[in-house]
Parts: C-alpha cells; sequence; structure tokens
C-alpha cells in the first residue's frame, strides 16, 4: 500500500467514523422519544444480546480474512478466491440456518404446548437472534474489504446504514407511532445494516469480478477456516464478558429505566 493511499484511506475512515458517532449521539434522544426511557433500557439490553451473538462465529470471521490475505498475497487465480469466498459463506450460513431453526422451534413448541408468551419480550428476542445471525452472515464482506485493503468502505457502510436508521426512526418520531416501537426499532437496526451488507457484498464481488456460487464450494477450505477460528472465539468471549456484561448485570438486579441512566452516562462521558 502506497503511503499516499494509506493517508487517503485514514483519512475517509476517521471521517466517516467522526460522522457515525455524532448520530450515535443525535439518534438518542429520537429513540427516547420513541421508546421511552423503560422500552430504551430493554433495547439497550437487546442489543448487548446481539453483540454476545456476535461471538457465535466461533472466530470464523478473522479465520476467513487471514486465508483470504495468504490467497491474495500468493497472487493466486480468481477462481481460487472466489472458492474461498463462497466456502466460507456457504459453511457459515448452513451453521446460521441451523441456529434459526433452533429459535423457531423454540417458538412453534410454545404455541403447541398453548404458552401465552405474546406478554413479554421472548418473541421479541428471538427475532432479535434470528435477524442478528443473518446479519452475521452478510457481516463476512467486511473481511473481503479488509484484506483487500479497504477498510474505509467499512467504515462508509457503518454510517450509511446508520444514516438510514436514523432516518427510519425520526419517521417513527413524526408520525407518533406508539404501539410495537420496540420491534420497529429491532427491525430498522438490524434490516437497514443487512441491506448495506448486501449492497457492499455485490460492490466488492463485481469490483474483482469474484462470486459466490455452490459449485464453488472446497471442503479443503474449512479445516483451514476452523483452524485458527478458536483462539479468535476466545479473544472475542473474553472482549464480550470485559465490555458488554454491564448492562445484563443492572438489567437484573434493577430495573430497566437504570439501564437507560446508565447508557446515557456511558456515553456522554466514557
Amino acid at each position: 500500500m502506497k503511503i499516499r493511499s494509506f493517508f487517503q484511506i485514514v483519512g475517509i475512515s476517521s471521517t466517516m467514523k467522526g460522522f457515525s458517532l455524532v448520530l450515535n449521539f443525535l439518534i438518542v434522544p429520537v429513540y427516547l422519544k420513541v421508546l421511552g426511557a423503560s422500552n430504551y433500557g430493554v433495547w439497550i439490553t437487546i442489543f448487548n444480546l446481539m453483540s454476545l451473538m456476535s461471538i457465535m462465529d466461533l472466530g470464523i470471521g478473522n479465520s476467513f480474512k487471514n486465508s483470504l490475505i495468504k490467497l491474495l498475497n500468493k497472487k493466486v487465480e480468481k477462481n481460487v478466491i472466489s472458492m474461498l469466498i463462497s466456502t466460507a459463506y456457504i459453511y457459515y450460513f448452513k451453521n446460521i440456518c441451523l441456529c434459526i431453526l433452533v429459535c423457531f422451534l423454540f417458538i412453534v413448541s410454545k404455541r403447541l404446548f398453548n404458552i401465552n408468551f405474546y406478554n413479554n419480550s421472548e418473541v421479541i428476542i428471538l427475532i432479535s437472534i434470528c435477524l442478528f445471525l443473518i446479519i452475521l452472515i452478510t457481516n463476512l464482506c467486511n473481511q473481503i474489504y479488509i484484506a483487500f485493503e479497504l477498510p474505509h468502505f467499512i467504515e462508509l457502510k457503518v454510517f450509511l446504514a446508520n444514516l438510514l436508521n436514523y432516518i427510519f426512526v425520526i419517521i417513527f418520531s413524526k408520525y407518533n407511532i406508539k404501539n410495537n416501537t420496540l420491534i420497529l426499532v429491532i427491525l430498522s437496526y438490524t434490516l437497514t445494516i443487512i441491506f448495506m451488507n448486501i449492497i457492499f457484498t455485490i460492490y466488492i464481488l463485481r469490483k474483482y469480478k469474484l462470486r459466490i456460487s455452490r459449485w464453488e464450494f472446497e471442503r479443503k477450505y474449512i479445516d483451514e477456516i476452523k483452524k485458527s477460528g478458536i483462539g479468535f472465539f476466545l479473544i472475542q468471549l473474553s472482549g464480550f464478558f470485559l465490555f458488554s456484561t454491564d448492562n445484563f448485570i443492572i438489567a437484573h438486579f434493577f430495573k430497566m429505566v437504570e439501564v437507560t441512566k446508565y447508557n446515557l452516562t456511558y456515553k456522554l462521558f466514557y
């Protein structure tokens, strides 16, 4: 990477991060208006639960990135790179589908046993888990951008997703929507991320004339991807317990309103 390109990437990444940070502060009062203090506390707790779900990739994402960088350094044919990308996506997709199936079986079992769970947050949590599992699949494009030395595109993608989510939440606020606001906020947050991930995945594949196809699946790459994945998984797990368990502890011992107070203070002074 040339020095000039390096400073351009750093400049663009910093700018996009700055814009995203501003949006994160601007959206908080809108969230409070739409959700209220108690539901905002629920949303923050669910958000942390979804962060916990990010470790369910078992380090596959980082391991896939390292394998892709190795192939790029060897300057192999594009069809070989397509094989690795296809294998990672298909392998990941199968595991995520299994997790989603378990979630839906849980919902169906409650219906079969005539258990009423619509008055609590169980359905919302299950929907959040399913949507975030889909985010995990589409997030693999981040590793492709890093491998091709285009990390600033990730920050651009995050900013555009945040901007789109901010617009939707503003619309909820303007129309004074009172019913199902929590599920609408969750859908807005997750679907905007999924949408931008898909758009940026299509862009990077077309840019380098790569493809994701089940015909490109190569089982030999699965062992390579899983090989160093467990080490990354342990790092992700320790990071979660270090930085994300505070909201769960507060939610367990106190009211959801206290989660809101803590989170707002944390955003302002951390």
